[in-house]
């Protein structure tokens, strides 16, 4: 009797790591999404070359349809283009560039749609000043034929300005 309740608990703990770690739709965009706070990051000086593929790998995560509603220093409205291009110019200029998530909620919408409401920390290195941004964004993941990617992502709200950033 106390092997069969043995053998029982071991196939419960089996069962509950395969569900906890069976790769699923949301659990692959937590992880793109870190993944792309990754490729966002910067930690020192870049070469050109460099600062390129960085900035191509960032837009990677980025369907071709998206939709970036980001909020101060960017522009009101960008696409996947002026984000990269943006992107790649800030990184040239910038010293070093963080971006950490500090909290998130996650949920699948009925048409398919993961929606990812983030609380993102960002400091940005410049000439030799740090400024910072706290703020709550929106990222709507949606699936394609090249798997999860951004189709919309804008500011819900910013806690902490930057002071002094301007978009280059």
């Amino acid at each position: 009797m106390i092997r069969i309740m043995g053998w029982l608990v071991a196939a419960m703990v089996v069962a509950v790591v395969l569900v906890r770690c069976w790769p699923n739709d949301v659990r692959i965009v937590e992880k793109r999404m870190g993944q792309l706070l990754e490729a966002v990051e910067k930690t020192g000086p870049e070469s050109l070359p460099v600062s390129a593929a960085r900035a191509l790998e960032a837009g990677s995560y980025l369907a071709s349809n998206v939709v970036l509603e980001l909020g101060h220093p960017f522009p009101k409205r960008m696409r996947r283009s002026d984000a990269i291009s943006l992107f790649q110019q800030g990184r040239l200029q910038a010293d070093a560039v963080r971006v950490q998530q500090r909290g998130h909620e996650i949920a699948r919408q009925p048409d398919g749609r993961i929606v990812v409401d983030a609380t993102l920390e960002g400091r940005i290195s410049y000439r030799g000043q740090t400024e910072q941004v706290i703020g709550i964004y929106q990222f709507v993941w949606e699936k394609g034929e090249d798997g999860w990617k951004i189709a919309e992502a804008r500011v819900n709200d910013v806690v902490q300005h930057p002071g002094g950033l301007i978009a280059p």
